[in-house]
């Protein structure tokens, strides 16, 4: 039996049992495309006038003033290795130049920053091709309109990766007991061309915590690491959706498996199996020589992994 098939193997179980796991998880929102119900979650705007956004690229003026799609990520060339067969690994911006935006609203969650805690959860990739791009959540809040989401709807919360040139970081703004809050510490995310599992945790004791595949990377007290603002108007604390929305120079960036929960366990469960799951897109995604992640390092995560 040959080496790579031997892997595949080895992943389809890993996948079918840990699909099989995930009824104990409870949260709120979790973004799951193993029923092929992509555009019956996500939606992008119906019309929205785009801003042009200016950059010189190369030397060479560049104005992106079209709207991409994003598209369910699915590998036609290797759904016959992959079980389930959706193979769809998340959304993808694909065409080069164009500003994205796509938002879900199935579903409703009043946080009480003295009562409750939440967990917001997700996967992003921008690849090296990107010059400009961002794989931010955003959290809405009700009243907001699909037809019209884009850069300028109110949030509740934003985070995620985002890169300009070859400057990367972690962009944190949240809304916390009636002001916004933006992140004072300057942390780089891993500079790689891998997807990468992110995880913020808001907590009712006044504390806040950020993880990268599964690694505590910043944790701390937001009165101490935020500095606030007022905000121009009242945003409730009823969230009603969750959004995407960059403008892309190059090509591509990937997001989803989007999980959004009060409680942290639900956390683990669902992304235990993404992370997985990531392993398995790193690996396929891998050219000959392993350009996305080597093949070594990978079945060295396996195995520290126990699977």
């Amino acid at each position: 039996m040959t080496r790579v098939n031997s892997k595949i193997k080895v992943l389809v179980a890993i996948n079918i049992l840990l699909l099989a796991s995930l009824g104990n998880c409870k949260a709120f929102f979790k973004d799951q495309y193993n029923e092929n119900k992509f555009d019956d979650i996500w939606k992008g705007p119906a019309d929205i006038e785009i801003e042009p956004f200016d950059i010189i690229l190369q030397g060479e003026d560049l104005s992106i003033d079209k709207q991409g799609e994003y598209v369910c990520a699915v590998r036609e060339d290797i759904a016959h290795l992959v079980e389930p067969k959706w193979a769809c690994w998340g959304m993808e911006a694909r065409e080069e130049h164009k500003y994205y935006a796509i938002s879900t609203d199935q579903f409703d969650y009043i946080f009480d920053a003295d009562k409750d805690n939440i967990y917001v959860q997700f996967i992003s990739d921008i690849i090296n091709p990107v010059a400009v791009g961002n794989g931010t959540l955003v959290l809405l809040p009700e009243g907001f309109d699909q037809d019209t989401f884009g850069k300028d709807t109110p949030y509740w919360l934003k985070f995620g990766p985002k890169k300009h040139a070859s400057n990367t970081t972690i962009h944190l703004e949240i809304t916390w007991k009636g002001k916004r809050g933006i992140w004072k510490l300057n942390r780089k995310p891993p500079a790689d061309e891998t997807a990468h599992l992110y995880r913020f945790n808001l907590n009712q004791d006044g504390t806040y915590g950020v993880h990268v595949d599964w690694h505590p990377f910043a944790e701390g007290k937001v009165e101490e690491d935020f500095d606030f603002v007022d905000l121009e108007a009242p945003i409730s604390n009823m969230i009603s959706g969750a959004g995407f929305e960059t403008y892309m120079v190059g090509n591509m960036i990937t997001n989803g498996y989007v999980l959004i929960a009060d409680e942290e366990q639900d956390t683990f469960e669902y992304g235990d199996y993404i992370h997985k799951h990531i392993i398995e897109r790193n690996y396929y995604y891998a050219d000959s020589e392993g350009r996305s992640r080597g093949f070594e390092e990978i079945e060295t995560e396996i195995a520290r992994d126990d699977l």
